[in-house]
Order: C-alpha cells, then structure tokens, then sequence
C-alpha cells in the first residue's frame, strides 16, 4: 500500500512534550485538538528514541486503515497519516485513543521487522516464498500490536476499577 508523504508545505503546529515533538501539518483546528489531548495522554508509550512525531491527515482512504504510522528509526521520527475513517460520527475519541495507541504500538515493533524484511528482499528471490515470508512477518507484526493494545486497555480499565473501589 503506497501512502504520500507529509505535505510539509501545509499548516504546521506543535506539541512540545518532555522529549518529544508533535507536528501536526495540515490538521484542522477542532481535530487537532481532539490528537493533542490524545498525544499528552500517550506519551508514554511512544520510544524515547523518537525525538519528533509527525501527524497529518489525507484526504482518502487506504485499504480500510484508520491510520498508519511509518517509522523511521536512523532518523529518529516517525509519521502517523489518519485516514478520514477516523472521524467516523460514531467512533467516539475514546476510540480514536484506542487507535492511535495502536498505531504508536507499531513504532517499536517496526525495529525488529524491517531488518526481517530487509533480508527476506535482499536474499529471497520474488515468487510465492517471498510472498508467504512477508506475509507471515505483516501478520505477526500486526497481532502482537493488536495483543499488545488489548492487554493496555485491559490493564488501563483494572486500574480505573480499583482506584473506583477505594
């Protein structure tokens, strides 16, 4: 799935958060709102090895994604692109968290799988090998980070119970 690049030309505005810069390019006000809040509740999960995170917003849909994040680990950033899915009237921004921790979840998991990948490009000639080794590399990357979102809204929801059972 081929996605643009961020249009650096479009309106900027940051978040400066301890370690960490968020650029949103392009965003309309009443959204970015809405993924700043969600940022500074957030960020403690994105790697401290990222020092910059940028957040736009295309005007099409991908393939049935939410959004996606690309990371880019000698440069220390990553990108998250959100598709118009996201604001969906019914997806409420307790979801649009859910989401974007997702795509967050992804950043480190990206460490361990583009050398993965890398090698099956670099030593497996085309043909349906290659095929099932990358798809079986996307699939795994993909559960783990959804296993992993699971177990933090699991462990966020006992939290809220027993800090409301005191």
């Amino acid at each position: 799935m081929e996605i643009s690049k961020v249009d650096m030309t479009k309106q900027r505005s940051d978040l400066n958060l301890p370690g960490l810069q968020v650029s949103f390019y392009g965003i309309p006000e009443h959204k970015e709102v809405v993924l700043r809040e969600i940022f500074i509740k957030a960020r403690h999960l994105v790697p401290h090895w990222i020092e910059r995170l940028t957040v736009s917003e295309l005007d099409n849909d991908v393939d049935g994604a939410v959004a996606q994040v690309t990371a880019h680990i000698s440069y220390r950033f990553a990108d998250i692109k959100i598709f118009p899915r996201m604001w969906s009237n019914t997806r409420t921004p307790e979801e649009m968290y859910w989401v974007l921790v997702h795509e967050i979840l992804h950043i480190p998991i990206h460490q361990i799988v583009k050398p993965i990948q890398q090698l099956v490009d670099n030593y497996f000639d085309d043909g349906p090998a290659k095929d099932f080794i990358k798809e079986t590399i996307m699939s795994a990357s993909e559960a783990t980070v959804c296993d992993l979102t699971r177990s933090l809204q699991e462990f966020e929801q006992s939290i809220l119970e027993a800090n409301h059972d005191k």
